[in-house]
């Protein structure tokens, strides 16, 4: 038993995407040395929400999507909710919510759904599991990325420091 517990905590200390002291869900292996989440994945144009378990990190977005989405490997069932998505899978984005370390409105990073879950969480904060937004293209309008929209009043203020 401490063995596996030396083991499970050495890759711990090991993952550098998953700041300290942030309360998560995962299923560690310490025979692969991989993580499994646990991820929500939502789907606003549909008002659809799903849950996928046990995950492995190195599981790219396409293939988690595939089974909501596709046309051909989807379930009809799934297929029919999230018909918009099925029409245009090609404009589909993936968002993360940025976990807020001060006030004010949510910001979202925009995840690369040709990458692995490990590739797209690697330096960012997660809070229990992540809560993945697929959305269609033309609703990416309204959302505020991590790297847009700075106040103007924060760059002044950095001006005159310099």
């Amino acid at each position: 038993m401490s063995n596996i517990s030396r083991g499970t905590t050495a890759f711990l200390d090991e993952m550098s995407y998953v700041e300290p002291y942030v309360l998560f869900l995962f299923f560690p292996d310490s025979r692969e040395q991989r993580f499994y989440w646990h991820l929500k994945l939502q789907f606003p144009q549909s008002q659809a929400e799903y849950t996928e378990k046990r995950v492995p990190d190195n599981k790219t977005l396409n293939e988690i999507l595939k089974t909501y989405i596709d046309p051909a490997e989807s379930d009809p069932t799934i297929r029919q909710r999230l018909r918009e998505y099925v029409r245009s899978p090609s404009d589909v984005k993936v968002f993360m919510v940025a976990e807020r370390k001060v006030p004010g409105p949510n910001r979202y990073y925009e995840l690369d759904s040709s990458k692995s879950l490990v590739e797209n969480l690697r330096n960012k904060t997660v809070m229990e599991y992540p809560t993945l937004y697929v959305t269609l293209k033309d609703f990416t309008k309204d959302l505020l990325l991590v790297n847009q929209g700075r106040d103007p009043s924060s760059v002044h203020q950095e001006k005159d420091n310099l």
